[in-house]
């Protein structure tokens, strides 16, 4: 179930922290895929972007033929969906591969462009296109936890969970802000941001994929549309 919130469209434009509320109001429902563990942050990053060195993407088609590399197999599989081939690169050998030609863009949040320098090799970033956000979590061992005094559970309860999971929603929101303005003002590539008609395009293009994989996750008895909130 917890895999249905990187499907595109999850939370729609909300916020990081928005998204982030969105993926506690629903925890119910996924608080089984952590067995044995006391989840201490779950959060959505910020909404993927897709860099390309050569090519600029602007529609679902541009993606054909593009040897991609994806952060997760959900989004693995949307790549495919549109003809992309996928690449599963652990993200610090993007910067190599992409320079050299090994692949032809990386979907990755855009705070993570900046922090692994994708931005002196890429010259073109798709950053409004309704696509997918990575989940990050900290869990610490529920027999650990169920060991500790009283007051030492106390602290963990107050300082974990949904509030710092929001508060580091937070700082993604804010890296993502500091990477886009950096590109800007150094030129150092071209931010494609797409029109409503062109977001539009992009959702239209993704809706039977979404559908697809909502209906076979409910053939497995997961209440997919509860989760994904469609």
């Amino acid at each position: 179930g917890l895999n249905l919130t990187e499907l595109p469209g999850f939370a729609g434009n909300q916020s990081e922290a928005q998204a982030t509320e969105e993926l506690w109001n629903k925890f119910k429902f996924f608080e089984k895929e952590f067995p044995g563990t006391k989840v201490l942050v779950l959060l959505s990053g910020d909404l993927s972007v897709i860099v390309t060195k050569n090519k600029p993407i602007r529609t679902p088609a541009d993606l054909k033929g593009l040897r991609i590399r994806v952060p997760t197999r959900e989004q693995g599989e949307m790549v495919e969906y549109f003809g992309g081939v996928v690449s599963n690169m652990p993200l610090p050998e993007v910067y190599n591969a992409l320079d050299r030609g090994l692949v032809d863009a990386a979907m990755v949040p855009l705070a993570a462009a900046g922090d692994f320098k994708l931005n002196e090799v890429g010259k073109y970033y798709l950053v409004n296109a309704p696509l997918t956000r990575s989940l990050v979590y900290l869990v610490m061992n529920r027999a650990r936890y169920d060991s500790l005094a009283p007051a030492q559970k106390a602290v963990i309860d107050a300082t974990t969970g949904r509030e710092l999971s929001v508060k580091g929603a937070n700082v993604y929101a804010a890296r993502r802000a500091e990477v886009l303005a950096d590109i800007r003002s150094k030129k150092s590539g071209e931010i494609i941001e797409l029109s409503p008609a062109q977001v539009k395009q992009w959702e239209t293009a993704l809706k039977p994929f979404i559908e697809a994989q909502l209906a076979k996750a409910e053939q497995k008895g997961v209440p997919a549309r509860a989760i994904y909130g469609k």
